[in-house]
């Protein structure tokens, strides 16, 4: 397996080696051999973030490639949304905060030695990010884990009339299993 890592992006792709702007030998979604693929905007950008990385997955004979962003792990830094990362300014690593999102820790060397934090709004998200099915089960854990922690913030306080985690108008609407 070759890995290239340029300013802390790591890419990983069992078939080719990446230059700078190039990279050659990649597989496109079709399933077509494409020579000499430029690296797209979204790529190059990755070079200067230190969060973002670029793995290569294959499923279904299809090689795709997936754009992650990881959060941090070290507590009281903000969580970063895996898909898009965006950061979520008001909830951080390693407070109840964590619970309201769909964690995955990516520990297989994709993004080099360092394992990469996922955290995603729900399981489908990733489900539909990395083109993988979880087990009802799981889902099912997260939402009660989901709906217990939103219940925990929101509790209102009858003597300051206010609620003692999330403010009002950032109230989530319960989740329900369908």
């Amino acid at each position: 397996m070759s890995e290239h890592s340029d300013n802390h992006t790591t890419y990983s792709d069992p078939s080719t080696e990446i230059d700078e702007f190039y990279q050659t030998d990649f597989y496109s979604d079709d399933g077509d051999n494409a020579s000499e693929v430029k690296l797209t905007k979204r790529e190059r950008a990755a070079q200067t973030d230190s969060g973002k990385h670029v793995i290569y997955k294959r499923r279904g004979g299809k090689s795709f490639r997936v754009v992650a962003y990881s959060t941090n792990g070290s507590p009281g830094r903000i969580i970063r949304n895996a898909v898009n990362g965006s950061s979520y300014l008001k909830y951080k690593v390693g407070s109840a905060d964590e619970d309201l999102f769909f964690s995955v820790i990516l520990a297989s060397g994709e993004t080099g030695q360092t394992p990469a934090i996922l955290f995603y709004d729900t399981p489908e998200q990733y489900e539909a990010h990395f083109r993988v099915n979880l087990p009802d089960e799981a889902k099912a854990r997260w939402l009660y884990k989901f709906n217990d922690a939103r219940k925990r913030m929101e509790e209102f306080d009858s003597k300051t009339n206010t609620y003692s985690g999330l403010k009002r108008e950032d109230q989530m609407d319960v989740i329900e299993v369908k």
